[in-house]
C-alpha cells in the first residue's frame, strides 16, 4: 500500500469506529495487495460509507467529489493527495457477502474490512472464491448477470486480462461472445476510457485474440476491415519497439518508445480506415468523435496516421532542404508517424533503412535543435523594412527564413534580413512579369 495512504487510514478507521458500522475495502485494493502490486486508488463499501465520507473529508479538509447520486448506490471520492483517493460507495444488499456476489469479476469480488487491511491481516471476505481465481491468474465472471446488467465489465475483462497478464475463463469468454452486442449500450466515452488502458498495457498484443475473437472488436470497430493476423502484427511491432532493420555495418537505431502507447496502438489499428491509397482522414476523425475523444487526442491520432502515410510514401526529392520540408510537414507526430509506417509495411523499413537513418538522423541532430533556437526576425521586422503586410507573401518569406536558419545558411538578424530582401524582389519581380 502506498504509504502516504497510511495515514488517512487510521482517521477513517477511528471514524468508522465512531459511526458503529463495519467499512470494508472491496475490490482492486485488495486484488493488488494478493499481487503485492501497491494501490493508489482504495474503494470502501458499507452501510454507512457515504456518511463517514462526509464526516473525514470535514475533518481532514480533503476534497469530496460526488461521483454518483443514484439512491441506493450514492458514491463519493475523498482525494487525498494526487494520486491517492478513496472511493466510498453504499453497501449493495443486505450484507457484504451479498455485495461481493454483484461485482464484475470474481479477483475484484473480495473485501477485507479497513482495520484488517491497515493492519495487513489475512481475513478476506471472499464468497466467489477470488483468490484461487487470482493464484491461477483467471478472469472470471461473476455471473452472466453482472455483465449483462452492465455490459461495459465485457470489455474491462479484456482490460484485466491484459492488465494483469491472466487468462480469460472460457466460459467467461463465451459469455461474453454472446452479448457482444450489448457493448454498443454502454456510453462511448466509457467505452473509450476501458480501451484505452486496455491498449496501454505491454500485453495487449497477447491478449488482442481474446478482444477479437469474442466479437467485441467487430463492435468496437465496424469500419475496420484489416484481418485479425495484420491488427495482431501492427500491435505487436509496436508493443515490441524493434530497432528498425539493419545493414550488418549499421549501428542499431532504436525507435523511442511513444509518450502514450496506448494512442499509438489505437493508431496502427485505425490506420487504414481512410483508405490505402487516398488517406482521407475523414473516416478516422468521425469515428473518433463518435466515441467521444478529446480534441488533443483527435488532432493526435489522425496526424501521426498522416505522417505515417507520408512515410510510406517518402520524401519526393533529395537534399537537406527536401528532408528539412518532410520533416516540418511532419513534426510534431515525426517518430510515432515512423512507428506507425514499419508497423503496417516492416518490409519497407527493410528496404528504406537507410535513408531512414538519415533522416531520422536530421530531424534529431538539425531540425529539433533549430526548432530550440529563437527567431532571427518576426514579422514586425518584414512591415518595419520591407512594408509587408500579413498574408501569403507574409508566411512564405518567414517560412524560408526558418528554413535557411535551421539548415545553417545564415546565423544572424542581419543575415536574416538581407535573405528576406533579396526573396522579396525576387517574388515581387516574378509577379511583375505575370
Amino acid at each position: 500500500m502506498e504509504i502516504l495512504a497510511i495515514p488517512f487510514f487510521k482517521e477513517l478507521i477511528a471514524e468508522a469506529r465512531s459511526f458503529k458500522t463495519p467499512l470494508y475495502v472491496v475490490g482492486g485494493a485488495v486484488r493488488d495487495r494478493l499481487l503485492n502490486r501497491d494501490s493508489t486508488d482504495f474503494d470502501l463499501t458499507g452501510n454507512r460509507a457515504v456518511e463517514i465520507a462526509r464526516a473525514i473529508a470535514s475533518k481532514t479538509r480533503y476534497t469530496l467529489v460526488k461521483l454518483d447520486d443514484t439512491p441506493g448506490r450514492e458514491t463519493l471520492r475523498v482525494i487525498v493527495t494526487d494520486p491517492i483517493q478513496f472511493d466510498f460507495t453504499t453497501l449493495q444488499g443486505e450484507d457484504i457477502e451479498s455485495d461481493l456476489k454483484q461485482r464484475d469479476y470474481t479477483l475484484n469480488a473480495l473485501a477485507i474490512s479497513a482495520e484488517d487491511f491497515i493492519n495487513e491481516k489475512d481475513n478476506y471476505i471472499d464468497p466467489c472464491k477470488g483468490q484461487a481465481d487470482i493464484e491461477s491468474k483467471t478472469i472470471r465472471a461473476v455471473s452472466a448477470r453482472s455483465l449483462e446488467e452492465d455490459p461495459l465489465r465485457m470489455l474491462r475483462g479484456i482490460r484485466f486480462a491484459a492488465l494483469l497478464d491472466f487468462s480469460i475463463d472460457p466460459e467467461t469468454l463465451n459469455q461474453i461472445a454472446q452479448r457482444a452486442e450489448r457493448l454498443r449500450e454502454s456510453a462511448a466515452e466509457r467505452v473509450l476510457y476501458e480501451l484505452k488502458l486496455y491498449l496501454g498495457s505491454n500485453n495487449a498484443t497477447k491478449h488482442f485474440g481474446s478482444l477479437y475473437d469474442c466479437g467485441l472488436f467487430k463492435i468496437l470497430f465496424p469500419g475496420v476491415t484489416d484481418s485479425k493476423e495484420i491488427l495482431k502484427a501492427r500491435l505487436a511491432l509496436i508493443e515490441s519497439n524493434t530497432p528498425l532493420p539493419q545493414s550488418p555495418d549499421e549501428e542499431e537505431m532504436v525507435v523511442p518508445r511513444r509518450p502514450n502507447p496506448a494512442l499509438l496502438k489505437l493508431s496502427a489499428l485505425l490506420f487504414s480506415l481512410g483508405g490505402e491509397t487516398d488517406h482521407d482522414i475523414s473516416p478516422i476523425a468521425d469515428f473518433l468523435k463518435s466515441m467521444k475523444a478529446s480534441n488533443a487526442e483527435i488532432a493526435t491520432i489522425c496526424h501521426s496516421i498522416q505522417t505515417g502515410h507520408l512515410f510510406l510514401k517518402g520524401p519526393q526529392e533529395s537534399g537537406d532542404a527536401a528532408m528539412y520540408r518532410f520533416c516540418r510537414q511532419t513534426h510534431p507526430s515525426f517518430k510515432e508517424g515512423l512507428a506507425l509506417a514499419g508497423a503496417v509495411n516492416p518490409q519497407w523499413s527493410v528496404d528504406s533503412a537507410t535513408g531512414l537513418r538519415s533522416i531520422t538522423s536530421f530531424y534529431e541532430t538539425v531540425f529539433l535543435p533549430g526548432l530550440d533556437k529563437e527567431a532571427l526576425i518576426n514579422g514586425n521586422d518584414l512591415i518595419h523594412n520591407f512594408n509587408i503586410h500579413p498574408g501569403p507573401l507574409f508566411k512564405t518569406i518567414l517560412d524560408a527564413v526558418e528554413e535557411a536558419k535551421v539548415l545553417g545558411s545564415i546565423s544572424n538578424k542581419e543575415e536574416a534580413l538581407a535573405f528576406a530582401k533579396n526573396m522579396t524582389q525576387k517574388i515581387q519581380f516574378q509577379q511583375g512579369e505575370q
